[in-house]
């Protein structure tokens, strides 16, 4: 047996009766007016009023819109707070350079989501340890001045890189890297870059806001300097790359 529906009419009666009996209540419950429409008999033209209401809803429209875009932002913001804390926290559990390299490599790879890490470190000193996306290459390569303006600036840069760059970070097949970050890794000085690679074209794209990439430079920069320092020199004989 199916349920019997509802007397819309009857409902109606019920809803005039008790705003009869209660002419505050719209009063009382000034929120409700936003979603109702009241026309105003004025033939073919608009009227004031109903401009105006049709205006206030707009505005109130755009107002939902923003805010669900500034929670949208907000929640992507603490989620990339998160990230970095996991980060940070795996990186002081790191004893030596090879550990400090796994952890980035690991945490940029699951918790960030990137489809591509590469390591270049550029020290003469190091007999550098051989680990996954990791390439040790001299600071004296010609292969750098590629990356000469994102050294000198010291800046993080977002999009499509050269051919040359590619190669250099992502070999040996940068035609799988569709867009890439590449962030300088420094303290005094230079001394390596951090790549971080998509498949999709559009993912990085040139203009997009670097203050987090900044500071997961310094954090990993940071974190690299104090093992590099310690690392033993190479063992004679060893030429530069």
């Amino acid at each position: 047996m199916s349920e019997a529906q509802p007397d819309s009419s009857c409902s109606a009666e019920i809803v005039a009766a008790y705003l009869v009996e209660h002419p505050e209540f719209l009063q009382n419950h000034p929120e409700l007016l936003s979603d109702l429409v009241i026309p105003h008999p004025t033939g073919s033209a608009i009227s004031l009023i109903e401009r105006q209401v049709q205006v206030l809803r707009d505005k109130q429209t755009a107002a939902e819109l923003q805010l669900r875009q500034l929670i949208e932002v907000a929640q992507d913001n603490d989620r990339l707070a998160e990230r970095m804390h996991r980060l940070t926290l795996a990186l002081l559990d790191c004893t030596t350079l090879s550990a400090v390299i796994t952890a980035v490599h690991d945490n940029l790879s699951g918790a960030f989501g990137a489809d591509h890490v590469a390591l270049l470190l550029f020290d003469d000193r190091v007999n550098g340890p051989t680990l996954e996306a990791t390439r040790w290459l001299s600071a004296r390569s010609p292969e750098l001045a590629e990356f000469d303006n994102i050294l000198n600036s010291r800046k993080p840069i977002c999009g499509r890189l050269t051919t040359a760059q590619l190669d250099c970070l992502f070999g040996p097949d940068p035609s799988a890297v569709g867009s890439a970050v590449v962030i300088p890794l420094a303290e005094n000085e230079p001394y390596g870059l951090l790549g971080i690679g998509s498949g999709d074209a559009e993912r990085f794209q040139h203009g997009m806001g670097t203050t987090f990439l900044q500071q997961l430079g310094q954090l990993i920069s940071h974190a690299l300097s104090r093992h590099l320092e310690q690392a033993p020199a190479p063992q004679a004989g060893r030429e530069a790359d």
